[in-house]
């Protein structure tokens, strides 16, 4: 399958909130193959994208890569709510200035997204941000995309938006308790992992992401 699809159907199951346990019973399809799928060792027929689809609530044409709708036409009326958009840029890949919170994480325009992109957090806790690198490509994160986070909400491993060092970046966070350090890993095999310590100085994490707009 290739990378474009896989990474749709990443992004979909993450802002579905689905592990492949959870779309595997949803879409009739067996684990054994949507790990397959994931992995790119096989192809999926038409009526298994048709299927994977169905489950996540997508357009198939936006899971086969071609440049339509992530929802199926119809399926988004009265879906869209108005959130406040900041002009910071988000770092995705190497290192960039980050602006004080004064100038930056303030909101200067708006920006509408789904409900169902909403639906696990406050709407008034909501903010999109654009991306600015490649460094999260391989969950469907580009450069140019917008993330939607939630300010304030640190809860489980995930993709989050955090402040290192000064720089305001998109990355996924997995919490490591017993030794009280944090993963910070990109979606990019050019780019290496960073431990830090969960107590470092520096360190602020921002709100979790909600999900992805594509740039157009």
């Amino acid at each position: 399958m290739n990378e474009l699809t896989i990474s749709r159907i990443r992004e979909a199951m993450y802002l579905r909130g689905m592990n492949q346990i959870t779309l595997a019973a949803k879409s009739g399809i067996r684990v054994s193959s949507l790990s397959s799928y994931l992995s790119g060792k096989y192809e999926p027929k038409i009526r298994a994208i048709s299927q994977i689809a169905e489950a996540l609530e997508v357009s198939p044409a936006w899971l086969l890569g071609f440049d339509v709708s992530m929802e199926e036409e119809g399926s988004r009326e009265d879906t869209n709510i108005t959130i406040p958009f900041v002009e910071q840029k988000i770092s995705a890949g190497f290192l960039q200035e980050f602006l004080s919170p004064e100038n930056s994480i303030f909101p200067l325009k708006s920006i509408s997204v789904t409900k169902k992109m909403a639906a696990l957090y406050p709407v008034e806790s909501l903010v999109a941000a654009e991306v600015d690198g490649d460094s999260m490509q391989d969950v469907g994160i580009s450069d140019g995309d917008y993330v939607v986070f939630s300010k304030g909400t640190v809860k489980g491993n995930g993709i989050y938006v955090l402040v290192l060092d000064g720089v305001v970046m998109v990355k996924r966070l997995c919490f490591n308790p017993i030794d009280r350090t944090i993963d910070i890993i990109s979606e990019n095999k050019a780019y290496e992992p960073i431990k830090v310590s969960a107590d470092r100085d520096g360190l602020v994490i921002l709100g979790k992401v909600a999900g992805c707009i594509h740039a157009i």
